[in-house]
């Protein structure tokens, strides 16, 4: 996720709600915990990775019963007022019914690439938030700074981790039918520091309970 502002007032959801009828129409806040935190402008290679995702990705649910959203949609555990999530991830697949509205009840995989200033909240409480989500599958985590995604798949014995980090490797979200190449997701990405290449016997870590 992009670099954030924090209010630290504590805040459920309906007043979340109210907070945010109160404010301009291009800010752009999520609600972690019972903080606001208002959303800045990403750097380029944030943008450029969550495009290469976003780009293949809606076109290959096109005509399907999933929708791709990048950077607005909120995902909610439930509409309950006195709820303290709404996160805003960079990328999210929801399937299902879509009523018209700004937030989704029926996330099935959530995209989120790292930044420096925010990697604490995105790999903390917002993870802990996501493996809460009864109908989530797939949580993706991009590095901006190397090659390197960390993917968290729901199975039958629990959140299981596999990590990335060569261009031939691939990314697949089985519940969607979408995988994509290490390449493609850092296509024209500058900067990028080495990483160590994982072992083929370390690539897939323990369940997460």
């Amino acid at each position: 996720m992009s670099d954030a502002a924090l209010r630290t007032t504590s805040m459920t959801l309906a007043e979340f709600d109210s907070f945010l009828s109160n404010r301009p129409e291009h800010e752009h806040w999520e609600l972690i915990g019972g903080a606001a935190e208002m959303m800045t402008n990403p750097l380029l290679n944030h943008g450029l990775i969550v495009g290469n995702i976003f780009a293949p990705l809606k076109t290959h649910l096109s005509g399907g019963d999933c929708r791709a959203f990048a950077g607005g949609l909120r995902v909610q555990r439930s509409n309950d007022a006195g709820e303290s999530f709404a996160a805003i991830p960079d990328i999210v697949v929801q399937c299902g019914p879509r009523p018209n509205r700004a937030y989704t009840l029926n996330a099935v995989a959530v995209v989120e690439v790292l930044s420096r200033s925010t990697m604490h909240r995105d790999r903390g409480a917002k993870f802990d938030f996501y493996r809460s989500l009864p109908t989530l599958h797939h949580i993706v985590f991009a590095y901006q700074s190397q090659m390197r995604v960390e993917h968290y798949r729901r199975t039958n014995r629990g959140w299981v981790l596999s990590e990335s980090t060569r261009s031939t490797d691939r990314l697949t979200l089985d519940a969607i039918g979408f995988d994509i190449d290490l390449g493609t997701v850092y296509d024209d990405v500058s900067t990028l520091r080495s990483v160590a290449v994982v072992d083929d016997a370390d690539d897939e870590a323990p369940p997460i309970p």
